[in-house]
């Protein structure tokens, strides 16, 4: 397999409810785009922090009410999803709650939330959306793989 693309970064919780894109340049056309994305931590582990998050969310939208039951919202998780373009047009988007993923590009069979169809060479891009950001800080890996058929 060819490395095509690597990419590692870290973001806080000023990043929340923002967008990272990446493009890169893609010059064959692979069978098989192979992407591993991962990042960590995914839960917030400090009760006392997460309980004064909670509260405060509870209060900004109006449920203080449910301020005596917090610990329901337990635990707080990190939240970051993806999206993609190829050089043609949209080609899917996995927002799952797993923090490490490994997704198929391939024109018979791809990841279910990427459309199957050939990988065009030129340029693809890669958005990260994150959604929640509860921990200190967060780091992130970010590979694409490239393979031809034998």
């Amino acid at each position: 397999m060819d490395n095509l693309y690597e990419v590692m970064g870290q973001v806080n919780p000023s990043c929340s409810s923002s967008h990272i894109e990446y493009s890169f340049y893609v010059k064959k056309q692979y069978d098989l785009l192979k992407l591993k994305f991962e990042y960590f931590p995914k839960d917030l582990e400090n009760e006392d922090i997460a309980k004064e998050l909670i509260i405060n969310s509870l209060d900004k939208y109006g449920y203080c009410e449910e301020k005596k039951r917090w610990k329901n919202y337990l635990p707080l998780k990190n939240h970051i999803t993806l999206s993609f373009d190829d050089p043609d047009e949209f080609r899917g988007a996995v927002h799952r709650h797993d923090h490490k993923l490994e997704l198929y590009f391939n024109k018979e069979k791809s990841s279910p939330g990427i459309i199957p169809k050939i990988n065009s060479p030129g340029v693809w891009k890669i958005k990260l959306s994150i959604h929640a950001l509860v921990t200190e800080k967060c780091d992130y890996s970010l590979i694409v793989l490239g393979e031809m058929s034998k």
